[in-house]
């Protein structure tokens, strides 16, 4: 609960007592299953991997693999703040799409909508293609697809139907991007990057994605 001072709430997005524990406890419930999809999932890219090794280069989990607590609260806050201009004021937990998430590289553009078709026939993907790129005004780009386990998988873990999984497909030089800027990415919440460094991550920006075009 936000502070109170003189009978006025300060930030009142912020999560109560009450979310808190209702949050807590399906996160210690759901923990299992979440590792479960988790390695499932992955092991079902590693054999489209395994299968495709030039045009799945790279196939790998978030770390940690599960999404810690204390990351969703501050990502349902996030979400909530009035001062974000994306904000969902009635944010909540049952809208993560990322509490477990994994990636595939591709060496080139075009291997990505290859992945992506198979990405279709494996899981049931609830992104519509139209929204699936993010391409963001400080250069990172990826393809988001939000996908749950197949429905065959699914009847024999019933508790797996409302588990979801935030896959990133994105080129190797999109991720020498981000792990070169990954500072300036999550600093800059907090107003502490400089106008210089902005600029060279400009032009790393144009130089990687100009590499990868060609």
């Amino acid at each position: 609960m936000g502070e109170v001072t003189e009978g006025i709430e300060k930030e009142p997005w912020k999560l109560n007592d009450e979310e808190r524990k209702k949050i807590n406890d399906t996160y210690y419930r759901m923990l299992d299953d979440y590792r479960a999809v988790s390695e499932h999932l992955l092991d079902e890219l590693l054999r489209y991997r395994a299968d495709h090794p030039t045009i799945a280069r790279i196939v790998f989990s978030r770390q940690p693999i599960i999404k810690s607590l204390s990351g969703i609260i501050e990502k349902i806050e996030t979400k909530r703040d009035p001062s974000n201009k994306k904000c969902k004021p009635n944010y909540s937990y049952s809208e993560l799409e990322d509490i477990i998430a994994l990636t595939v590289l591709c060496p080139y553009q075009t291997d990505i909508a290859r992945v992506i078709t198979w990405l279709k026939m494996a899981f049931r993907v609830l992104t519509p293609d139209s929204q699936a790129l993010q391409d963001e005004p400080n250069g990172r780009r990826a393809y988001h697809y939000i996908v749950k386990a197949a429905d065959h998988n699914v009847k024999s873990h019933i508790k797996w139907k409302d588990v979801k999984c935030e896959i990133q497909i994105k080129t190797i030089l999109d991720e020498a991007r981000d792990a070169k800027t990954h500072d300036y990415v999550y600093k800059e919440r907090y107003g502490s990057v400089t106008e210089d460094l902005k600029k060279q991550f400009a032009v790393l920006t144009t130089a990687l994605r100009g590499i990868d075009e060609r």
